[in-house]
């Protein structure tokens, strides 16, 4: 990694609802400068050409928006390369439909996505809300913690598995709670919190995918950070547990 920098891409966030989704690249940008591994984020907007960067995050759309941003991926062509070489994919909420094979748009039409993940998405009631679970897709990751906001509906077929089982939360809302999937270097949730900063051990796990070789572990805080994060697990379950009664 000597002289390298590792190019981090955000994906049309004009496109996204305001989710805090942005903080997923600050995170992997502090977590590698303590080890020593240099990192450059871009934005890029609608109408700009992607770079050849070595991650790309996807986030969230208005429900109005998901045809046109799968619309604008597959005509600029960059993302399917990128990932076809080897670039890591982040993909969430709305960003997760459009990359899988299918998704249904607001009025009920179903819409070609970019297949860069075997799942096909529907339409569902709106769920709102925290989310408990354990990343199912690497061993070794602690619980996963954040919220959902959606109306999707995803189910993931056989060339891909779910990114993380439920404790609390809906997911992609089939009889066995899941949520996500994962094929290879491309990865997608219902998750946003932002996503790696309720979840450093998975911001490790990305950089590891980067760099290929595994990363000495951070001497994290454990006071006030990780109290936080418990709190809002446990708000999240006994919301649930409300919700189910």
């Amino acid at each position: 990694m000597a002289g390298r920098v590792l190019l981090l891409a955000d994906v049309y966030p004009a496109l996204s609802m305001p989710q805090a989704d942005a903080g997923n690249l600050r995170v992997l940008e502090q977590r590698a400068a303590a080890r020593g591994i240099a990192v450059r984020s871009v934005t890029v907007q609608p109408g700009d050409p992607l770079p050849a960067a070595d991650l790309y995050q996807v986030a969230g759309a208005e429900d109005e928006d998901l045809p046109e941003l799968a619309r604008r991926l597959a005509e600029e062509g960059t993302l399917v390369a990128a990932v076809a070489g080897g670039a890591v994919l982040l993909a969430i909420d709305a960003g997760f439909q459009v990359v899988g094979r299918t998704f249904v748009d607001a009025e009920g039409r179903e819409h070609d996505g970019l297949g860069l993940l075997d799942v096909r998405s529907s339409r569902g009631g709106f769920v709102d809300g925290g989310v408990v679970g354990t990343i199912t897709f690497a061993p070794g990751l602690p619980e996963l913690a954040g919220f959902e906001s959606h109306c999707g509906r995803s189910t993931v077929g056989p060339g891909a598995v779910p990114f993380a089982g439920l404790e609390v939360g809906t997911g992609n809302g089939g009889e066995h709670v899941t949520d996500g999937a994962v094929a290879g270097r491309v990865i997608g949730t219902y998750v946003h919190g932002p996503l790696l900063a309720w979840n450093p051990a998975l911001a490790d796990h990305l950089l590891e995918m980067l760099v290929g070789v595994p990363l000495a572990p951070l001497a994290d805080e454990p006071g006030f950070a990780a109290e936080v994060r418990a709190g809002r697990m446990a708000e999240a379950r006994q919301a649930f547990a409300t919700r189910r009664r």
